[in-house]
């Protein structure tokens, strides 16, 4: 029930596609547009466990890639605006008499950004890994790290964790 086509991609950091050069040379990859029978395009990138159907990854989303269609026809789309694409931080903190901050994080990805979470997250051999980049990045100590949906496939990616840190004065 889908008419499925290719869709070639110069990526980000690769330049910009001139409308006038028709030549294969200047694509780096490619992606799946998939139409419905009702009309709906769904883009895919299957050769990337990390998106989902419109989430693909963030150097992709160009406004200008190539469709080829089976009827011999090519054409322009933009994939800048698959999916929403967002960040949710909410931050429960307090600080104690001996001037420490104590409280819990709670972090939602969406679209390009739950893309960017989850491959960071996989480029880590171990999930310590993730977690000591966060408390380098961050000075903090973390005691409790949950993110199951960093693991699965699917359009969003969430963690959260306890976390401490130690004031100075100049804090």
């Amino acid at each position: 029930g889908f008419t499925v086509d290719p869709v070639l991609i110069k990526d980000r950091t690769s330049g910009v596609l001139l409308d006038y050069q028709p030549e294969m040379a200047p694509y780096d990859t490619f992606i799946i547009s998939a139409v419905a029978s009702d009309g709906t395009t769904y883009y895919v990138d299957a050769a990337s466990p990390d998106g989902y159907v419109n989430v693909i990854n963030p150097i992709f989303m160009i406004n200008k890639a190539r469709i080829l269609r089976k009827n011999g026809q090519s054409g322009w789309v933009d994939l800048t605006k698959l999916s929403r694409n967002g960040l949710s931080v909410t931050v429960n903190a307090a600080i104690t008499p001996d001037m420490r901050v104590e409280g819990e994080l709670k972090a939602k990805a969406s679209g390009a950004e739950s893309y960017t979470l989850k491959r960071k997250y996989k480029s880590c051999e171990k999930e310590e890994d993730f977690i000591t980049d966060i408390e380098e990045d961050f000075s903090l100590e973390i005691e409790e790290l949950a993110s199951n949906s960093i693991k699965s496939y699917g359009p969003s990616a969430e963690y959260s964790y306890k976390f401490s840190k130690n004031l100075d004065s100049s804090s």
